[in-house]
């Protein structure tokens, strides 16, 4: 990994570590098929390119990324422009919501709650991590489940927040523990 190796245009990798020393929100990433014999240790730090949105999502170790050298092809400088798809097994590491691929979550009729949309996959706006998954579909509803469980559900007509269950479990993945109903 020389000093400007000059490495230019958008490369695969793959997230390594995602505890950045210096608490700037950097990763460290593993060019694809071109640093696979560079230890841990010696891999770079990647900015990151954040959305307009002001949302902020995580990565973490394995996921695929999209990077860039801009600072003139510097390899000791990449910053990650994106993820990537992979498809480990045949199946996209995305949702199965999303991708319409694998075992799509079950979404349970719950008192009060109001109707769940119909999940189209490549359609609806799935977000998956942590143990929180929110699912907005594009027939208008939109629902939040912890662990597997209901949370909130809205729909162009009615809102049902499911309180018992959503405190607990709020407050028990803020404390980084799994969620047992």
């Amino acid at each position: 990994m020389g000093q400007n190796s000059g490495i230019h245009g958008q490369q695969r990798a793959k997230v390594v570590n995602v505890t950045d020393p210096a608490g700037l929100l950097r990763v460290s990433v593993r060019l694809v098929g071109v640093w696979d014999n560079i230890a841990d240790s010696n891999l770079p730090w990647a900015e990151r390119v954040l959305s307009d949105s002001g949302a902020y999502t995580p990565l973490l170790p394995g996921d695929y990324v999209w990077v860039d050298f801009p600072y003139g092809g510097d390899s000791t400088r990449p910053r990650v422009t994106g993820r990537a798809t992979d498809s480990p097994g045949g199946v996209p590491n995305l949702p199965a919501e999303a991708s319409g691929q694998g075992e799509a979550y079950t979404q349970k009729t719950v008192e009060g709650a109001p109707e769940a949309g119909a999940i189209t996959a490549s359609k609806d706006y799935v977000y998956d991590r942590n143990g929180l998954q929110e699912i907005r579909n594009a027939s208008g509803s939109w629902s939040v489940h912890a662990q597997g469980q209901l949370v909130q559900r809205w729909n162009e007509r009615k809102w049902a927040n499911i309180y018992p269950f959503s405190v607990r479990c709020f407050r028990t993945l803020r404390r980084g523990h799994h969620y047992q109903s």
